[in-house]
Order: structure tokens, then C-alpha cells, then sequence
């Protein structure tokens, strides 16, 4: 997927209560981890600064996932301090953030997809 959309970064993030991933069985989200990752060369991988963290961190991007199908952050370096997650990733070397919510039949959160694009290391 990366390669094919020409992506810097593309990261797949669960939501989970703790023990379980949501999907199976009606608990609530609690919290969120990156379970894959992707990066081009010369980027620092962050699954690991992903783990098990408290959606509560992140609540305005919540809001904005729950109640949308996709979110689009062009241009990450204006963005400020109350959207906490773009915030967080533009510390990553990320541009630019294209996120596709993932839903279950029954249309609950399951997680999202991340599509990111930072330009360092592109070649004209």
C-alpha cells in the first residue's frame, strides 16, 4: 500500500480495551495501538511510541474519526496544539496525514489506517 499510493509512512492502529481488540464483543475503547508500520528509508519508525495509549489523549481526533469516514491534515506544520494527534505526528516527520476510519459490519470503530507523507528524502 505504501509503495502503491507513494506514501512515506503508513501505520495501522487497533482500538482495544485493555486486553481484547474491539471487534469481537461490545467493550468499550479504552485505548489504541499501532500494530503495523511501514516507513521509508531514512525515516524513524514509531509503532513502538503507539502502544496501549489512552484514547483520552487524543480527544479531538477521536471526535473527529468517530464522526467522519476519513480525515485529511495537509500541511501539519500550522497545525496546533488542540489537535493532539496531528500535533503528535508531526513530530514524526510527517506533512501530511491522510486517515481512513476501519468500522465493523455493524458500523463500530474497529481502528484506522494512516497514509502519511513527510517529502524528506524525495527525490525531484
Amino acid at each position: 500500500m505504501r509503495i502503491e499510493f507513494h506514501a512515506d509512512r503508513v501505520l495501522l492502529f487497533r482500538f482495544h480495551n485493555g486486553e481484547s481488540f474491539i471487534g469481537s464483543n461490545n467493550t468499550s475503547i479504552i485505548k489504541m495501538s499501532c500494530t503495523h508500520e511501514t516507513v521509508n528509508n531514512g525515516l524513524r519508525k514509531i509503532i513502538s511510541d503507539f502502544q496501549s495509549v489512552l484514547v483520552s489523549k487524543y480527544p479531538n481526533f477521536l471526535k473527529g474519526l468517530i464522526s467522519n469516514k476519513f480525515l485529511t491534515y495537509e500541511y501539519l506544520n500550522y497545525i496546533q496544539e488542540e489537535d493532539e494527534f496531528a500535533y503528535d505526528m508531526k513530530h514524526n516527520a510527517n506533512e501530511s496525514l491522510y486517515i481512513y476510519k476501519i468500522t465493523s459490519k455493524a458500523n463500530q470503530p474497529l481502528g484506522f489506517l494512516i497514509m502519511g507523507y513527510s517529502h524528506v528524502n524525495r527525490k525531484p
